[in-house]
């Protein structure tokens, strides 16, 4: 695991993902909340809102998803 010939599996590298726009795309009046995060040999988020996920404990995830949202309050903020 973590290494060259595996890499770090689909949910580590979504919490980096998420952690990185946490840490880098920081400007007033702009919040960013991931609600919904699935993980694992399979998963998925349907339109409700729900998430499944399906593996082992002993795998390295190959999906994971994430739903949420962005508020902002102009349409240039946005836009950016």
């Amino acid at each position: 695991i973590f290494g060259p010939d595996f890499g770090d599996g689909a949910i580590n590298e979504l919490a980096r993902i998420l952690a990185a726009f946490r840490k880098e795309l920081p400007e007033p009046n702009l919040t960013f909340n991931a609600g919904v995060i699935a993980g694992g040999a399979s998963a998925s988020i349907d339109e409700s809102g729900n998430a499944r996920a399906a593996g082992k404990t002993n795998i390295i995830a190959a999906t994971a998803v994430a739903t949420g949202d962005f508020r902002t309050l102009s349409v240039e903020q946005t836009a950016r």
